[in-house]
């Protein structure tokens, strides 16, 4: 359907915040707090800001057995993560504090068995790197839960947060690194994710970046994947809108960084953009909007700092 024809309760809206927006516990609730106010249904996230760089240094440090490096990055990261999660915890009830020490701490083991491999087999394969890389997302997700529960209590919003393992309904072949998507396969999958839950009665919280095979095996997409996770999901759930949420307001004429007169461009095609992206924006770059533009779903780009 189009826009004009649903209702605001029924319609789809897909939201991907990416890394600055899952900065810190304040930066997870201002998202989660955009994602209500904007009725969003699944909302696909990035891992914090800095990890996913960090997970493949851990990679290539073990492979090349420099373990002392390797765990100072993993206790990094593992301070980064319960430090937003103890910064939430005075907020949460205790079934969400559980889930997210419990589900923390499984991804922490993760991190580290799959690090020792590496290290001791001295060997970090594309398809090792592509579950070392996916653990960003899937520890931003958990934490992201607490803050969307944060959130909808204040509200007193009825509706229910789910966390959803995009590895479950992203299906990709088996080429580690830069997996394709096998569409067929995740819209299926989708169909039967929308019999369980209903838009405007639940949230669905999900990972960018990543999927899996019809084996079960972790796959990414490569880097700059979120938005092309989150234009899929848009895709396989026949969404009315997808949201692209950053650290600035929209795409402007020009890197406002570099020219104080560039201005935010109220509407543009998916072929203006793709010009913009030929010569060097980065905020958005269509190629991977793709399945969006196939489906003719409209995206919007803002920033979660700003929602208004």
């Amino acid at each position: 359907m189009s826009l004009d024809t649903k209702n605001n309760s029924s319609k789809i809206v897909v939201s991907k915040f990416g890394g600055t927006s899952m900065g810190d516990a304040e930066c997870m609730l201002r998202s989660a707090m955009v994602s209500l106010e904007r009725n969003a249904f699944a909302v696909v996230v990035s891992a914090t800001s800095g990890t996913t760089n960090q997970l493949i240094e851990i990679g290539k440090h073990a492979e090349g057995g420099d373990w002392a490096f390797c765990e100072s990055k993993i206790a990094e990261i593992e301070q980064r993560h319960l430090k937003i999660e103890t910064d939430l915890q005075g907020q949460l009830t205790e079934a969400h504090r559980n889930f997210a020490q419990e589900e923390l701490a499984i991804l922490f083991d993760e991190l580290r068995s799959l690090s020792k491999g590496i290290f001791l087999l001295k060997d970090c394969s594309l398809k090792a790197m592509d579950s070392m890389m996916s653990l960003g997302e899937r520890m931003s997700s958990v934490l992201f839960i607490g803050a969307m529960q944060v959130q909808l209590d204040k509200t007193k919003a009825s509706k229910k947060v789910r966390w959803l393992d995009a590895r479950k309904v992203l299906v990709t072949d088996d080429q580690f690194g830069k997996a394709r998507p096998v569409k067929s396969a995740s819209k299926q999958k989708a169909a039967g994710i929308l019999r369980e839950m209903q838009p405007g009665k639940d949230i669905i919280v999900t990972q960018g970046f990543i999927g899996g095979t019809e084996k079960g095996f972790t796959t990414t997409l490569g880097r700059g994947g979120s938005d092309y996770s989150a234009a899929l999901f848009a895709q396989a759930f026949d969404a009315d809108e997808l949201e692209i949420w950053t650290d600035v307001a929209g795409i402007a004429t020009t890197d406002p960084r570099l020219c104080k007169e560039a201005v935010s461009i109220p509407e543009i095609s998916f072929k203006e953009a793709s010009e913009l992206a030929t010569f060097g924006a980065k905020v958005l770059h269509p190629a991977t909007l793709a399945p969006a533009m196939e489906n003719d779903i409209p995206v919007f780009v803002g920033s979660s700092f700003n929602s208004e």
